[in-house]
């Protein structure tokens, strides 16, 4: 994982019989777009509606991992480092997606990233999670497989091939705290939400 100049300590325990009940699903339909679009690149013999599935199981996990990173941040207290964040915040300037946002939006999603990726470096250490190169091997040959895109440069780029690794490690993190923590759904018909 990366190494920030802002830092994260652990101030209490993590509450795993916290109960988190979804009772609405939120969802960036730009977001849902461009997964529509990598699913349906990578999973080309699959059938609309089974993406449609993929599509709807992704915005359920999305809600439950926001609604359970709230309670861990709880559990953490953070010193940012405001030149760093600051200069994550110009880098997504350059990003298309970003680029219409306003400059404390920026801000506020660079601060978020940081804490994330503090976090998700203690979550990994405290559940011992790892990713071997031979796991980022297997997943970029998968991808070759998938799409017939070349890898070449992931192999033979150390910064890109760790950046394989930390998307991982950050799957596998988002995986353990949805086995950890439970989530239920008590989602209401249009109507009920009056």
């Amino acid at each position: 994982m990366k190494k920030w100049n802002s830092t994260i300590k652990q101030i209490k325990d993590l509450n795993y019989d916290e109960k988190f009940v979804i009772k609405n699903l939120s969802a960036d339909k730009r977001i849902l777009e461009m997964h529509r679009e990598r699913l349906s690149k990578i999973l080309k013999d699959r059938k609309p509606e089974e993406i449609e599935r993929q599509i709807s199981d992704m915005v359920i996990r999305d809600n439950a991992f926001s609604m359970i990173m709230e309670s861990i941040v709880k559990c953490f207290e953070f010193n940012m480092d405001a030149s760093e964040v600051q200069k994550i915040a110009d880098s997504l300037k350059t990003n298309e997606f970003y680029a219409s946002y306003p400059a404390e939006t920026l801000t506020k999603i660079a601060d978020h990233i940081i804490k994330r990726d503090l976090i998700f470096s203690e979550l990994a250490r405290l559940w011992d999670i790892r990713v071997s190169d031979n796991e980022v091997n297997e997943s970029l040959n998968g991808y070759y497989k998938a799409t017939n895109e070349s890898i070449r440069s992931y192999l033979n780029d150390k910064e890109k091939f760790e950046n394989v690794r930390n998307v991982i490690i950050g799957e596998k993190i988002t995986q353990e705290m949805l086995r950890r923590f439970k989530f239920t759904l008590d989602l209401k018909k249009p109507e009920e939400n009056k």
